[in-house]
């Protein structure tokens, strides 16, 4: 694995502000009601919201970094949602077609909507 260049860490008044902003979004991720929302809408947007809040902290960014930005947010908002993610068998939904997410949606709202066996609710 890659060592974090200190030369990429610096104290400009750009980065810092980077850094703040992110650092709000984060606060709003963690304010961010995941599994107490009434209606499975309102828990998609909750989700898709606090991923844009951490993407748009960086500003102007390339395609690329756009996308890594992306993934990292939805992992954060994953982690945040369920408590654990493991990136050996996670699904991104940035990475699935319209389609491919569409249906990932209707089989999660299946899911929390089935009776809970033997009284247990799963969230996942």
């Amino acid at each position: 694995m890659k060592q974090i260049s200190q030369s990429i860490v610096t104290t400009s008044p750009e980065f810092l502000a980077g850094a703040l902003d992110c650092l709000d979004a984060i606060k709003q991720l963690q304010r961010t009601q995941f599994g107490h929302v009434d209606f499975e809408e309102q828990y998609f947007a909750n989700r898709e919201s606090a991923a844009a809040a951490i993407i748009e902290a960086a500003g102007p960014v390339t395609d690329r970094a756009a996308g890594v930005l992306a993934l990292l947010a939805e992992f954060m908002v994953d982690l945040e949602d369920a408590g654990e993610n493991n990136a050996d068998t996670w699904q991104p939904k940035i990475l699935m077609t319209p389609d491919q997410r569409e249906t990932a949606r209707q089989e999660f709202i299946r899911e929390i909507n089935e009776p809970a066996r033997n009284n247990v609710m799963q969230l996942r």
